[in-house]
Protein backbone atom coordinates (compact mmCIF):
# COMPACT_ATOMS: atom_id res chain seq x y z
CA UNK A 1 0.00 0.00 0.00
CA UNK A 2 2.88 2.10 0.58
CA UNK A 3 4.57 2.04 -2.92
CA UNK A 4 1.43 2.75 -4.09
CA UNK A 5 0.48 6.07 -2.36
CA UNK A 6 4.16 6.76 -3.30
CA UNK A 7 3.53 6.18 -6.59
CA UNK A 8 0.80 8.34 -6.93
CA UNK A 9 2.30 11.00 -4.64
CA UNK A 10 5.43 10.99 -7.58
CA UNK A 11 2.24 11.36 -10.39
CA UNK A 12 1.21 13.83 -8.79
CA UNK A 13 3.96 15.63 -8.44
CA UNK A 14 5.10 15.01 -12.02
CA UNK A 15 1.94 16.46 -13.48
CA UNK A 16 1.77 19.05 -11.52
CA UNK A 17 5.41 20.55 -12.56
CA UNK A 18 4.77 20.05 -16.28
CA UNK A 19 1.27 21.66 -16.04
CA UNK A 20 3.42 24.74 -14.05
CA UNK A 21 6.82 24.27 -14.67
CA UNK A 22 6.72 28.01 -15.54
CA UNK A 23 5.80 28.52 -12.04
CA UNK A 24 8.53 27.93 -8.94
CA UNK A 25 5.61 28.89 -6.50
CA UNK A 26 4.00 25.61 -7.17
CA UNK A 27 6.75 23.37 -8.44
CA UNK A 28 9.34 23.94 -5.48
CA UNK A 29 6.81 23.04 -2.99
CA UNK A 30 5.05 20.74 -4.97
CA UNK A 31 7.83 18.44 -5.52
CA UNK A 32 9.50 19.44 -1.99
CA UNK A 33 6.01 18.46 -0.33
CA UNK A 34 6.48 15.12 -2.51
CA UNK A 35 9.80 14.45 -0.87
CA UNK A 36 8.88 15.06 2.52
CA UNK A 37 5.95 12.64 2.21
CA UNK A 38 8.56 9.70 0.87
CA UNK A 39 10.24 10.30 4.57
CA UNK A 40 7.38 10.47 6.10
CA UNK A 41 6.57 6.92 7.88
CA UNK A 42 3.30 8.40 9.37
CA UNK A 43 1.99 12.09 10.20
CA UNK A 44 3.71 11.42 13.82
CA UNK A 45 6.83 11.68 12.07
CA UNK A 46 5.96 15.21 10.66
CA UNK A 47 8.54 17.54 11.65
CA UNK A 48 7.89 21.09 10.76
CA UNK A 49 10.84 22.99 11.81
CA UNK A 50 12.67 20.35 9.31
CA UNK A 51 10.16 19.60 6.91
CA UNK A 52 8.91 22.93 6.30
CA UNK A 53 12.59 24.23 5.69
CA UNK A 54 12.66 21.62 3.13
CA UNK A 55 10.22 22.51 1.45
CA UNK A 56 11.12 26.37 1.53
CA UNK A 57 14.59 26.18 0.27
CA UNK A 58 13.30 23.34 -2.47
CA UNK A 59 11.02 26.44 -3.35
CA UNK A 60 14.27 28.86 -3.35
CA UNK A 61 16.22 25.69 -5.79
CA UNK A 62 13.73 25.58 -8.68
CA UNK A 63 13.43 29.72 -8.70
CA UNK A 64 16.85 29.61 -8.96
CA UNK A 65 17.06 27.17 -11.68
CA UNK A 66 13.98 28.53 -13.22
CA UNK A 67 15.80 31.76 -13.36
CA UNK A 68 18.88 30.38 -15.05
CA UNK A 69 17.36 28.45 -17.37
CA UNK A 70 15.85 31.75 -18.71
CA UNK A 71 19.02 33.41 -18.97
CA UNK A 72 19.28 31.83 -22.37
CA UNK A 73 22.69 32.22 -23.05
CA UNK A 74 24.58 30.68 -25.85
CA UNK A 75 21.71 29.16 -27.40
CA UNK A 76 23.43 29.77 -30.89
CA UNK A 77 25.31 26.83 -31.28
CA UNK A 78 24.46 23.11 -30.58
CA UNK A 79 27.14 22.60 -27.98
CA UNK A 80 25.38 25.57 -25.81
CA UNK A 81 21.86 24.71 -26.43
CA UNK A 82 22.40 21.18 -25.24
CA UNK A 83 25.01 21.11 -23.32
CA UNK A 84 26.70 24.12 -21.76
CA UNK A 85 24.36 26.36 -22.22
CA UNK A 86 21.93 28.19 -19.73
CA UNK A 87 19.38 25.57 -19.70
CA UNK A 88 21.64 23.05 -19.00
CA UNK A 89 23.73 24.62 -15.98
CA UNK A 90 19.90 25.05 -14.69
CA UNK A 91 19.70 21.34 -14.06
CA UNK A 92 23.27 20.64 -12.95
CA UNK A 93 22.70 23.43 -10.33
CA UNK A 94 19.34 22.34 -9.55
CA UNK A 95 20.71 18.62 -9.10
CA UNK A 96 23.83 19.69 -7.09
CA UNK A 97 21.31 21.81 -4.47
CA UNK A 98 18.73 19.64 -3.65
CA UNK A 99 21.07 16.52 -3.45
CA UNK A 100 23.30 18.66 -0.96
CA UNK A 101 20.07 19.91 0.91
CA UNK A 102 18.21 16.47 0.87
CA UNK A 103 21.64 15.51 2.54
CA UNK A 104 22.13 18.19 5.11
CA UNK A 105 18.32 18.23 6.44
CA UNK A 106 17.42 14.62 6.18
CA UNK A 107 21.21 13.62 7.39
CA UNK A 108 21.76 11.15 4.50
CA UNK A 109 25.51 10.09 3.44
CA UNK A 110 27.76 12.15 1.25
CA UNK A 111 28.48 9.09 -0.93
CA UNK A 112 24.07 8.77 -1.53
CA UNK A 113 24.54 12.39 -2.15
CA UNK A 114 27.47 12.21 -4.62
CA UNK A 115 25.73 9.03 -6.52
CA UNK A 116 22.44 11.27 -6.76
CA UNK A 117 24.14 14.26 -8.17
CA UNK A 118 25.79 11.88 -11.11
CA UNK A 119 22.59 9.79 -11.97
CA UNK A 120 20.94 13.15 -12.21
CA UNK A 121 22.82 14.76 -14.40
CA UNK A 122 23.62 11.99 -16.18
CA UNK A 123 20.16 11.27 -16.61
CA UNK A 124 19.64 14.72 -17.97
CA UNK A 125 22.17 14.19 -20.74
CA UNK A 126 21.69 10.78 -21.29
CA UNK A 127 17.87 12.14 -22.40
CA UNK A 128 19.76 15.26 -23.97
CA UNK A 129 21.19 12.97 -25.96
CA UNK A 130 18.14 10.93 -27.40
CA UNK A 131 16.60 14.25 -27.66
CA UNK A 132 19.51 15.55 -29.98
CA UNK A 133 19.81 12.38 -32.12
CA UNK A 134 15.81 12.74 -32.81
CA UNK A 135 16.20 16.36 -33.77
CA UNK A 136 19.22 15.92 -35.93
CA UNK A 137 18.47 12.65 -37.51
CA UNK A 138 14.15 13.53 -38.32
CA UNK A 139 13.61 10.56 -36.86
CA UNK A 140 10.05 12.50 -36.33
CA UNK A 141 9.49 11.07 -32.82
CA UNK A 142 7.19 13.33 -30.70
CA UNK A 143 7.80 13.20 -27.54
CA UNK A 144 7.44 15.71 -25.25
CA UNK A 145 10.87 15.71 -23.93
CA UNK A 146 10.46 18.82 -20.94
CA UNK A 147 7.58 15.92 -19.97
CA UNK A 148 10.18 13.26 -19.69
CA UNK A 149 13.08 15.64 -18.77
CA UNK A 150 11.01 16.36 -15.33
CA UNK A 151 9.54 13.20 -14.90
CA UNK A 152 13.16 11.16 -15.39
CA UNK A 153 14.27 13.74 -13.03
CA UNK A 154 11.92 13.62 -9.96
CA UNK A 155 11.69 9.96 -10.27
CA UNK A 156 15.70 9.16 -10.09
CA UNK A 157 15.92 11.77 -7.24
CA UNK A 158 13.16 9.99 -5.77
CA UNK A 159 14.68 6.20 -6.16
CA UNK A 160 18.06 7.52 -4.91
CA UNK A 161 17.05 9.05 -1.75
CA UNK A 162 14.55 6.68 -0.84
CA UNK A 163 14.03 3.57 -3.06
CA UNK A 164 15.55 0.78 -0.56
CA UNK A 165 15.99 1.60 2.72
CA UNK A 166 19.51 3.93 2.78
Amino acid sequence: MEALFRLLVYAASVWVSNQYAAGYWVVGPVFGAAVVTFDLKGFKDLNLPKHGIFIALSTLIYALVYRISRLEWGGDTDLFHYVIGSFPAAIVTGSVLMSVLHTVVFNKSKELMVRSIATLVGSYFAVTLVMYINEKSNLGFDVPWIALLIAAWQGLYLYTFFGKEK
